[in-house]
């Protein structure tokens, strides 16, 4: 037992590890992520006795969690993804380190317990922490780019009716910029946001 007197396993699937990783994935890139899960699930270690299974751990839900989130396009996916890639990984992880040191069973239903609210609490913390990311350091990701491409925007209503013209224009430089940037693996969602308010 450590602090608090609880088993090591359910300290372990407590700890946060992957919430770097959620937000780095989305923000920059999977492979800055999978960094970023290293060094949590490092730290983490150190701070638990330099448990091998904490770095394990971290580096597979990090991992697992960055991969699940990497190309959503909405925050309630966001969400639903990182959850559920923390709720299931981490009682898995925790199941097979129980197994492999043959632990005591009665801690399985805390573990379950502990690794659901995990994957909750992680997916509801980076949620709000994408918001401030974005607001603070003036970063778009592909979900916020993508409630810019939507047709009833203000300002796009305003170029409808005042030059239809323009707006024209801009819907077919929009589709064009989305087909090349796709063409040579560009982001093909801030291409088509950055044509439809080229005017």
């Amino acid at each position: 037992a450590t602090a608090f007197q609880l088993p090591p396993a359910m300290i372990t699937a407590a700890l946060p590890v992957a919430m770097a990783s959620i937000l780095l994935a989305v923000l920059i890139g999977l492979r800055v992520a999978l960094y970023a899960g290293l060094f949590v699930s490092l730290m983490a270690a150190l701070q638990l006795d330099n448990s091998f299974a904490v770095v394990v751990n971290g580096m597979v839900v990090s991992g697992i969690a960055g991969y699940a989130v990497r190309y959503v396009l909405n925050h309630r996916a966001f969400y639903l993804r990182a959850a559920l890639a923390i709720s299931l990984t981490v009682p898995a992880m925790e199941l097979i380190h129980l197994w492999g040191y043959q632990g005591s069973l009665e801690v399985i239903p805390w573990i379950l317990a502990t690794g659901l609210a995990n994957g909750l609490l992680t997916a509801g913390a980076s949620l709000v922490l994408l918001f401030l990311l974005e607001t603070v350091f003036q970063v778009s990701t592909d979900m916020s780019l993508l409630l810019l491409c939507d047709y009833n925007h203000p300002l796009l209503k305003r170029l409808q009716f005042e030059a239809p013209g323009t707006y024209h224009h801009s819907l077919m430089v929009a589709t064009l910029a989305e087909q090349a940037a796709q063409a040579i693996g560009a982001n093909a969602i801030c291409a088509r946001v950055g044509a439809l308010f080229h005017d």
